[in-house]
């Protein structure tokens, strides 16, 4: 009798082992679904606005502007969508556990919440200070498309005229490369 119970156990648990794997994949294969779909809306909706945008506006912006934007941003975005649902397993965690620690001793909970509080304040500081420098770091990166598109787009000069080769990458490309470097180290 407990040998047909331990069976009928591992039978179970050979199932429920399954069943997680096969949820898993499902839920990985919506997920890389959702985030692509929204990529593609994305950019299609950021062309369209390209397109009607005043051309004197567009110029303002720049291309290298207006591609990084349609690279970079629209990948970063991307990446933030695949990461949401972790996000609220996370905080339905964190939840759970407050719960817990608040039903075991209110004293603990209150001196865990107060800490909380400054380390997030803490966080909060050094992110505005990250958020100032990847702005920064944004900006030289643009500059560095625009350079890159003076390579793509005046490549026969650049090939004919070794001063002006030598003297854009030194002064413009080797500059901004280094700014752009420096940027990412801090």
């Amino acid at each position: 009798m407990n040998l047909i119970y331990l069976d009928h156990l591992v039978w179970n648990f050979i199932v429920l082992i399954l069943l997680a794997f096969s949820t898993g994949l499902l839920a990985e294969y919506l997920l890389i679904s959702l985030s692509q779909s929204a990529v593609h809306k994305l950019r299609l909706r950021l062309s369209r606005w390209i397109l009607s945008c005043p051309l004197r506006q567009l110029e303002e912006l720049g291309s290298n502007r207006l591609l990084a934007v349609l690279t970079d941003d629209v990948e970063a975005i991307s990446i933030t969508v695949s990461n949401i649902p972790f996000l609220f397993a996370d905080i339905a965690m964190i939840l759970g556990c407050f719960i817990y620690l608040g039903w075991l001793s209110g004293l603990v909970f209150i001196g865990t919440v107060g800490c909380l509080g400054l380390a997030i304040a803490f966080v909060y500081l050094l992110q505005s200070k990250a958020h100032r420098l990847l702005k920064l770091a944004r900006e030289e990166k643009d500059i560095l498309f625009k350079h890159f598109r003076t390579i793509i787009e005046g490549i026969k000069e650049l090939k004919l005229h070794t001063c002006r080769r030598e003297a854009f990458i030194a002064e413009e490309l080797q500059v901004t490369t280094i700014r752009n470097k420096l940027r990412y180290r801090t």
